[in-house]
């Protein structure tokens, strides 16, 4: 597979739009990321400094290139203002899967941001890479995250037993699934 480049416009439904993390973007992922719910469920270190967001963000044209990840800023569609991350990795192009994960900010969960947000980077990982399946981790406590798959979709295929090690514990991950056929 080619390098992976980034859509020219912004994907978006109106609400939010996702696009690509610039540097710009350092200051507020790591404000985002001192909410400790954040790096309680992902693999975002903790405590989480600028130079965290600014060697994030770089690597970004990397994992591109190498066609291995599509990281997208989940921004408001009228304002820009980043809030949330959304993004595909682990793409295996040989079986043509791949993996979602995302975090939203504290201050604007509730509002479907990571639902509407999984819903475009699903349609795009199908329509515009070629994927025929998805799949999406949460750990088994992570109650609002497995909300979020259900509502956009995903259908949970069981639980994957200490599948994750997340901050030194073994988790439990609820395994959930989206392929281009099934109903969204």
């Amino acid at each position: 597979m080619q390098a992976i480049h980034t859509p020219s416009a912004p994907l978006s439904d109106g609400f939010v739009a996702l696009r690509a993390f610039t540097r710009d973007d350092a200051d507020a992922v790591v404000a985002a990321c001192q909410d400790p719910e954040i790096p309680r469920w992902t693999v975002v270190p903790s405590p989480y400094a600028k130079i965290d967001a600014l060697d994030w963000i770089e690597s970004h044209d990397g994992l591109r290139a190498a066609a291995h990840a599509m990281p997208f800023a989940v921004v408001d569609a009228e304002t820009g203002v980043l809030v949330g991350s959304m993004g595909i990795h682990d793409i295996d192009w040989r079986s043509r899967t791949g993996e979602v994960g995302y975090w939203v900010a504290k201050e604007m969960r509730g509002l479907g941001i990571a639902t509407r947000a999984l819903r475009l980077v699903s349609t795009y990982a199908f329509v515009e890479l070629g994927l025929m399946r998805l799949i999406l981790l949460a750990d088994v406590r992570n109650e609002p995250s497995q909300a979020v798959a259900r509502k956009a979709g995903y259908v949970q295929e069981g639980v994957l037993r200490s599948a994750r090690e997340l901050k030194g514990v073994r988790a439990n991950m609820a395994l959930f699934s989206l392929l281009p056929t099934d109903p969204r």
